[in-house]
């Protein structure tokens, strides 16, 4: 998400620094993508499309198959998710199609995001409110998730606490490797737990947080659109490949944990949650903050993350067909979503045909030159 908005911020720039500037671009030869106006912008999309594959694919199959026993899956939670997932993708489809975001276009975003919010905040109390005033029902009893969780979540934290006492000689390795940047963090960012002596200093550590990771983000992202620049790869099939695996690993190690304490639902929301905010705050509010200031915003590669989007959409859609459509008939009752270990495999088997389909449907719908065509294209207009 930080990636795609300093690409945001870069793309802006570089769009408002005059017609002699623009000129010049368009001047520059096109096979080196990766140069055209907007392709930084396209790097973002790709990311965060990417993202999502791993999302409603890898994680979820992850989560089943490192659990002895299959996960009840809440549905409306679920279906939410989906729901708003899939009106973010078709809004982030429409707004791309033209190489160039409108206004418009971009607050739509944050406004489904700001929807997204209140569905989340007030969508139990409605249907409480439902369920005792019109219906004339009993309110429903919940138990505490606290008292539930308590035994344990200490088991997983000894279990943890052995696996890091059983460390080896590459693990010592590497903590000797990462010291000199663990004490920059602790410098920049002091300890500021509720608890801590450093508590008021909390606004410190936010600020200097966020810049550590604008800091660590532009650097990926200079680093993937060189070799890009280099191996003569589009910025948003790096965003696919490259930039979407290492976004999504602390996603999946935190659904995978959650997943293991017997919470499903919440290792299943913590993935697709993060991809509805990655689509309309990661994208919709640079896009929206840029626009404000009268800056345009222009997408490379248009064809290219359209082909990304759709292969997103089918699969969505497939999942939602393995986890939600079994449970229709039972839809009234308090049953659950299950998510086994044969589906998790499959949602694993679909993100490796959708990484295998990507590049066989760019070659064979858009053609090999068509990328250097686009840039072509959008650099012109």
């Amino acid at each position: 998400m930080v990636i795609n908005a300093i690409s945001t911020l870069k793309a802006a720039l570089s769009d408002g620094r005059g017609d002699d500037d623009r000129n010049a671009t368009s001047s520059c030869a096109c096979n080196d993508n990766n140069s055209c106006p907007g392709s930084d912008t396209a790097l973002g999309v790709g990311a965060i499309l990417g993202s999502g594959m791993i999302a409603f694919t890898v994680i979820p199959g992850c989560c089943a198959l490192a659990t002895s026993k299959p996960l009840e899956l809440k549905r409306r939670p679920l279906a939410r998710d989906i729901s708003m997932y899939l009106i973010a993708l078709v809004l982030l489809h429409t707004a791309i199609a033209d190489g160039v975001i409108q206004t418009a276009e971009s607050y739509m975003l944050v406004a489904l995001y700001l929807v997204y919010l209140l569905v989340i905040m007030f969508a139990s109390q409605a249907r409480e409110y439902i369920r005792t005033k019109l219906y004339q029902l009993s309110p429903r009893r919940q138990k505490s998730f606290v008292i539930q969780a308590s035994e344990r979540l200490l088991q997983v934290e000894d279990a943890a606490a052995a696996a890091e006492a059983a460390s080896g000689t590459m693990q010592t390795a590497g903590a000797l490797t990462l010291q000199p940047l663990k004490w920059l963090l602790a410098l920049t960012c002091p300890e500021c737990a509720h608890d801590a002596p450093g508590a008021a200093r909390y606004p410190i550590t936010l600020v200097a947080s966020f810049l550590w990771v604008a800091l660590f983000s532009t650097t990926i992202a200079a680093i993937v659109t060189r070799w890009g620049s280099m191996l003569r790869i589009p910025t948003a099939t790096l965003g696919l490949y490259v930039i979407s695996v290492g976004a999504e690993i602390p996603d999946l190690i935190q659904s995978v944990t959650v997943a293991k304490r017997g919470y499903g639902s919440m290792a299943v929301s913590n993935s697709s949650g993060s991809q509805i905010i990655n689509i309309l705050v990661g994208l919709g509010l640079p896009w929206a903050i840029s626009n404000a200031a009268h800056q345009t915003i222009r997408v490379d590669l248009v064809k290219s993350l359209h082909l990304m989007a759709n292969i997103q959409l089918a699969n969505v859609l497939l999942y939602l067909s393995l986890l939600l459509l079994p449970t229709l008939p039972t839809w009234g009752r308090h049953s659950h979503a299950s998510l086994g270990r044969a589906k998790g495999l499959i949602l694993i088997c679909i993100y490796g045909a959708a990484l295998v389909l990507y590049p066989v449907l760019s070659f064979e719908a858009l053609g090999v030159d068509d990328v250097h065509e686009e840039c072509e294209r959008v650099t012109n207009d």
